[in-house]
């Protein structure tokens, strides 16, 4: 049987001695992670490790801002910065003459871990090209064909580092006052404390993901009549369609939780039965 190319690549390390080797040498690390809110969340066990194995380094997550509050100064980034900025394009062009102020930031990274599709190497070579001291690229997706969980992909990449991991499951860390911000929503809306709370989504990046909105209607008014269920409904800025529609059909059986911040929603979910 032919065996598997792994779909990752690094770039400073031969064995999986590599973080070992450097790692008191580590003080600033920026992992670029681009992608939607269920992208980052797959990827949160191996920021975890990493979070855990480099424990006095300075970390950044580069990606876009709204998804990565969740992260920020909430156990797994110091900081986060956005990747759709326009500096960043340059690394996407051969031989590019990357900008002198995105330079100046790069130079002060010890080491880059980067989940950025770049088969051809183009940006790691900017990267390094900058002064980056180390760079590590990662592949996002799995192989073609390869049966593998995507989380159990992102872990992989571990290896590469020298790094161990003892957790795959994704956890948000939240801070007491997202806490202390969801329960001020719930107390302000929630009618009876003491009944049941059933947060719901009906809404996705994309329609033809999406749940029918009759069988979503259909669920609320079940789980009013069967349950006495108070309905959080979940919407996002791709949802107002969806959320108009279901008013319609089930009028005001829900209780609308409309753009909150993440870390906010977050503390909602988690205080939420079902």
């Amino acid at each position: 049987m032919e065996e598997k190319k792994l779909n990752y690549k690094p770039t400073d390390s031969k064995s999986s001695t590599f973080c070992s080797n450097i790692k008191s040498s580590i003080h600033n690390i920026l992992i670029i992670r681009p992608g939607a809110l269920g992208d980052l969340v797959v990827t949160l066990p191996t920021i975890e490790a990493i979070r855990n194995y480099f424990k006095n380094a300075r970390i950044e997550i580069m990606g876009y801002s709204s998804f990565l509050e969740i992260a920020k100064g909430r156990f797994y980034a110091d900081t986060i910065s956005r990747f759709d900025q326009a500096d960043i394009s340059h690394l996407f062009v051969d031989n590019s003459r990357i900008p002198a102020s995105l330079t100046k930031k790069l130079k002060g990274v010890d080491l880059i871990i980067s989940f950025v599709s770049d088969k051809g190497q183009i940006m790691v070579s900017n990267l390094r090209a900058a002064g980056v001291k180390h760079v590590i690229h990662y592949e996002p997706f799995p192989s073609e064909g390869e049966a593998i969980h995507v989380i159990d992909h992102f872990l992989r990449c571990l290896d590469l580092l020298g790094v161990h991991h003892s957790n795959k499951i994704p956890k948000i860390f939240l801070r007491d006052e997202d806490v202390l911000l969801g329960e001020k929503f719930l107390n302000d809306r929630v009618v009876d404390p003491k009944k049941m709370l059933v947060a719901m989504h009906p809404g996705s990046g994309s329609r033809q993901k999406c749940w029918a909105v009759d069988h979503y209607a259909e669920l609320i008014l079940l789980l009013k009549k069967e349950m006495d269920a108070q309905i959080l409904l979940i919407s996002g800025q791709a949802d107002t369609g969806i959320v108009e529609e279901l008013r319609v059909k089930v009028r005001d059986n829900f209780i609308l939780v409309d753009r909150l911040p993440l870390p906010i929603l977050a503390a909602i979910i988690k205080r939420s039965n079902l």
